[in-house]
C-alpha cells in the first residue's frame, strides 16, 4: 500500500507540472508562428524551432505522467473506476484519445515538416498539437468537474453504479467548465514563467540575444495577462463551486458553519435510509412507497458512505 501510495504521488507531480507546461509551450508556439507569419518577420522560424524542441521533451514526458495515471485509475481505483466508470471515464478518454491523436497527427509536421510544408500548413499543423493539447486538458477538467459536481448520471440500484443518462450534462457541467478556465489560464502562466526564465538566462549571459529578446517580451506579457486572469477566474471558479458546496468556501475564509454542518447531519441521516431501503430494492422488493421513499432520498446516499 505505501509503495503503491508513493508511485502515484511522484506520478501526481509530474503530471501536474509537465501537463500545464506543455498546454502552455502549444499555446505559445500558435501566437509565436501566428505573429511571425502575420508581421511578415523572418526570424520567427528559429525562435519556434527552439522552444518547438523543448515542447517536444515536455510532450514526451506529460504523455508518459498521462498514460500512467489512466492504469492508475483502473488499478488503485478499480471499483470506483466500476461504480462511476459511464460518466467518469467518458471525458477522459474521449478528451485524451481525441486530444492525444490530433495532437500527435501534428507534432511530427510541426518539428520536422519546416522544409516539406508551406508557411500556412505549417501554421496549421501547430493549430493542430495546440487543439489537440487543450481537448487533453478538458478531458480531465471535465472528469474532475464530474467528481466534484456529478450531473448527467443516475444511480441503479439493480447494478449499484452510476450509469450515463446525459453526455451532454457531463460536458458543460459548471463546476468543470470552471475549472478548465482555470486550469488553462494557469497552464499559460506556468508556460510563460518557463520561457521567461530561460530567456533572462541567456540575456544576463548576453548570449542568443536574436532568440532571447523577442521570447522574453513576449513571454513577460502573456504571463502577466495570463497571471490576472487566473486570479480573477480561481476567485470566480471558488464561488461558483461554493453554491454546491458551501462549506468549502466557509472552510476556506474561516467562517462558522453551524448551518452547513446542521445541514450535513440531516443528509447523513437521509443517505442511510436510502442504503436501508437499497438493500430492500436488492430483494426485488417493488413497493411504490418504497420506489417513492428511495428516489427522493437517493441524492444523499453517498452521505451514508462518509
Amino acid at each position: 500500500m505505501e509503495l503503491s501510495r508513493s508511485q502515484f504521488a511522484i506520478n501526481a507531480v509530474q503530471h501536474f507540472l509537465f501537463v500545464p507546461l506543455t498546454v502552455g509551450l502549444s499555446f505559445f508556439l500558435l501566437v509565436l508562428e501566428a505573429w511571425g507569419l502575420a508581421g511578415g518577420r523572418s526570424d520567427y522560424q528559429p525562435l519556434c524551432r527552439f522552444w518547438g524542441k523543448l515542447f517536444g521533451l515536455s510532450f514526451g514526458l506529460s504523455l508518459a505522467s498521462s498514460l500512467a495515471m489512466l492504469f492508475q485509475f483502473g488499478g488503485n481505483w478499480s471499483y470506483f473506476a466500476h461504480y462511476a466508470g459511464d460518466a467518469f471515464a467518458g471525458p477522459v478518454v474521449v478528451g485524451v484519445l481525441a486530444g492525444l491523436f490530433t495532437a500527435a497527427n501534428g507534432l511530427g509536421w510541426m518539428l520536422y515538416g519546416w522544409d516539406k510544408l508551406g508557411k500556412w500548413y505549417h501554421l496549421l499543423s501547430t493549430c493542430a498539437v495546440c487543439l489537440g493539447c487543450h481537448l487533453i486538458l478538458f478531458g480531465f477538467s471535465a472528469a474532475s468537474g464530474w467528481m466534484q459536481y456529478p450531473v448527467g448520471a443516475e444511480f441503479d440500484p439493480q447494478a449499484l453504479r452510476m450509469e450515463l443518462v446525459d453526455w451532454h450534462a457531463v460536458l458543460t457541467n459548471p463546476v468543470a467548465l470552471a475549472k478548465f478556465a482555470h486550469s488553462l489560464l494557469s497552464a499559460y502562466a506556468v508556460a510563460a514563467g518557463f520561457v521567461l526564465a530561460i530567456s533572462a538566462y541567456y540575456r544576463l549571459r548576453s548570449a542568443e540575444t536574436a532568440l532571447s529578446e523577442p521570447s522574453y517580451c513576449m513571454s513577460a506579457g502573456l504571463g502577466l495577462l495570463a497571471i490576472v486572469a487566473t486570479l480573477l477566474l480561481g476567485d470566480a471558479g471558488i464561488y461558483k463551486q461554493s453554491s454546491f458546496q458551501r462549506s468549502k468556501l466557509m472552510a476556506i475564509n474561516g467562517l462558522p458553519a453551524d448551518d452547513i454542518l446542521a445541514q450535513n447531519r440531516q443528509r447523513i441521516d437521509n443517505g442511510i435510509q436510502a442504503y436501508a431501503m437499497l438493500q430492500q430494492l436488492r430483494d426485488d422488493n417493488r413497493q411504490p412507497e418504497l420506489l417513492a421513499g428511495f428516489a427522493a432520498a437517493k441524492p444523499d446516499l453517498a452521505m451514508a458512505c462518509c
